[in-house]
């Protein structure tokens, strides 16, 4: 009995007692009660004892690819050397040889993924050590601001359609936005140079990028298009700190102009009228003469045989609600519009289908008739006074616009200047 005070010293106390959170609310407006002890406190949330949702897989967010590794000092060292070499002696002339091979198409598919990624490096660590911008001038220019832009815009395009290697495009994507990142740094690196020649060269760049509306536009279409789904969450944190420089060298750019102009474009899309068959006045006795007189010849060649005859036609359709009897008239009608349009064995092929269909009555001709029958039956039908049905134009109609769809729509760009406006542009 002497060891039992000391066996229950020993014994862990369940009740640690309770505190109040100050700052962190409950449910209510009072601060939540915390019942568990404080070193469990740093891991505490809202969310504890909650069931966690279950969320689709194609709806999960999407997992950071990029693996970072330490290496050793030595290791470290050596690397540092050799970029510090790199820089000195290769990179403006290896990445001049590299961007002449992409644009012309001699180097391997994604070839370009790793000259973006050797693009954000290299200009990051001449950044960070010892800035001198004649090491990376080949980067550092319009061009490459246009490069890495269209291929942005076409990873994009690819993530959409390639759906199978959507995440492949989007880690591409990301590539792009990280070496457009590092040249935005570099250019306003060199805003801060001693080097008076380096600075005006960073403000010619800047008049360039910020004239134009591509790159005005392209952090706004990049925050409209993320996807958590297919782009990791360091994307999205790139794309802001992108995007807060960007408006930073604008704002700063902006800063003491009366007045900057920049370039702006409007899209606009007219549709080309053409005339209505139902507009089109009925053709003279003289007109029909003249075009029976240029068909004749032709007609007779292809109902003798002389000249080969297109596939046969079918002179109704099974699909229309319109009962097959009923589109007897229509028929005749597009006979006469076949003549019109100079269409001699069309025509004459849809007479002897219509005469299949509707042997009654002869009016398409008796199953007997002769190539001079048939000469005068389509001369009869090409001066007749047929009524036009809707059904008869709108086919025709349907016809036409399919054949002349690139003619419908005329679309002109007009590129214009204007008066920029910093306040407007952030709203």
């Amino acid at each position: 009995m002497a060891n039992e005070p000391l066996r229950n010293a020993r014994r862990h106390s369940r009740f640690g007692g309770s505190y109040i959170i100050q700052g962190l609310k409950s449910i209510g407006d009072k601060d939540i009660i915390y019942h568990k002890g404080l070193h469990n406190f740093e891991n505490y949330t809202h969310d504890l004892g909650k069931e966690l949702k279950r969320v689709p897989r194609r709806k999960q967010q999407a997992k950071e690819a990029e693996m970072r590794h330490r290496s050793a000092l030595n290791v470290r060292l050596f690397l540092k050397e050799f970029c510090v070499d790199f820089l000195e002696n290769c990179y403006n002339r290896l990445m001049f040889l590299v961007k002449d091979h992409l644009i012309r198409e001699r180097a391997q598919q994604h070839d370009e993924t790793y000259y973006l990624w050797s693009m954000a490096f290299f200009m990051a660590f001449n950044r960070v050590h010892k800035f001198r911008p004649e090491f990376v001038s080949e980067t550092a220019s319009i061009r490459t601001f246009h490069f890495i832009e269209q291929n942005l815009t076409n990873y994009y395009e690819m993530m959409l359609t390639d759906k199978k290697e959507a995440t492949s495009w989007a880690r591409r994507m990301h590539l792009a936005l990280k070496a457009y990142q590092e040249l935005l740094m570099t250019i306003n690196e060199m805003d801060h140079s001693k080097d008076g020649s380096v600075r005006e060269s960073s403000k010619v760049i800047k008049n360039n990028i910020f004239y134009m509306m591509e790159y005005r536009e392209l952090f706004l279409a990049l925050f409209r298009k993320f996807d958590e789904t297919k782009q990791p969450r360091s994307f999205l944190k790139d794309l802001v700190e992108t995007t807060h420089l960007f408006l930073k060298m604008l704002e700063k750019f902006c800063k003491g102009k009366s007045t900057v102009m920049v370039q702006s474009r409007q899209v606009k899309r007219k549709k080309k009228k053409k005339p209505s068959r139902r507009q089109e006045q009925p053709k003279s006795s003289e007109e029909l003469e003249e075009i029976w007189q240029s068909l004749s010849e032709k007609l007779k060649n292809c109902a003798t045989g002389s000249e080969s005859l297109p596939d046969e036609i079918m002179p109704f359709d099974a699909a229309s609600e319109i009962p097959v009897e009923e589109q007897r008239t229509e028929a005749l009608v597009r006979i006469q519009i076949g003549l019109q349009n100079g269409q001699a064995g069309e025509s004459l092929v849809l007479l002897r289908s219509a005469r299949e269909v509707w042997p009654e009555g002869d009016v398409f001709g008796s199953p007997e008739s002769g190539p001079e029958e048939e000469l005068e039956l389509l001369k009869q039908i090409l001066f007749a006074d047929l009524p036009r049905s809707t059904q008869v134009e709108a086919d025709l109609d349907e016809e036409d616009e399919a054949e002349e769809v690139e003619e419908e729509e005329l679309t002109s760009v007009q590129v214009s200047e204007r008066e920029f406006n910093f306040l407007d542009y952030m709203k």
